[in-house]
């Protein structure tokens, strides 16, 4: 049997209101297997139980494996779990309120998400605006990098093999030639334009 989806720990990530980070996205749901570690964040500017139905749906994919979440108390995740509940089986574990302790794993990791973030904003330069593409690199490179004492990778608990894409520097400088009709250059002038990379798409 493959580990994932014996356990999905949510918890939400606020921004501060009114601030420039919360022009782009108030929250972001933050979801991490128990056994893998795989995870993955979803920005929104809500936290409802659509929001959290629709990440469960894409993080899971057509496996549809997950049967126990561990989440807080909030009513948002006490309705999508009804949802769920309704259509499959479902065990849904909240935490004591006030009581971090019994989050812990999700807390945990929600700090040491907020840390690569603000560690990859700082090294590309880019204002904090960019916090959801910052944050979604870091989880992709935990995810693809981080190694388990087996020696294993997230990715590879999860899906058996290496994954289909490269990772780049966030704000990596690159040089590219632009698609379309070719310009009207002097022979001197250079063919490439030079560009921020910022986003890679699995």
């Amino acid at each position: 049997d493959k580990p994932f989806g014996a356990c999905l720990h949510m918890d939400h990530i606020s921004m501060k209101h009114g601030s420039t980070a919360a022009q782009t996205a108030k929250f972001a749901l933050m979801q991490l297997d128990e056994k893998t570690k795989f995870a993955m964040r979803t920005p929104s500017h809500t936290k409802s139980a659509d929001t959290i139905i629709d990440a469960v749906h894409r993080f899971e994919g057509t496996e549809m494996v997950i049967r126990r979440w561990w989440t807080d108390s909030a009513p948002e995740f006490k309705a999508a779990a009804r949802r769920v509940r309704s259509l499959r089986p479902l065990v849904h574990y909240t935490s004591t309120p006030h009581r971090p302790q019994s989050n812990a794993i999700i807390e945990r990791f929600n700090r040491t998400s907020e840390d690569g973030t603000r560690c990859l904003l700082l090294r590309s330069g880019f204002p904090d605006t960019w916090w959801p593409n910052a944050m979604g690199l870091w989880i992709t490179c935990w995810t693809v990098k981080m190694l388990h004492p087996d020696g294993q990778t997230a990715w590879m608990m999860r899906f058996g093999t290496q994954p289909p894409f490269q990772i780049y520097p966030f704000g990596a400088l690159i040089l590219y030639k632009p698609p379309g009709k070719k310009e009207n250059k002097d022979k001197s002038q250079p063919c490439l334009k030079a560009a921020d990379f910022y986003r890679h798409r699995p």
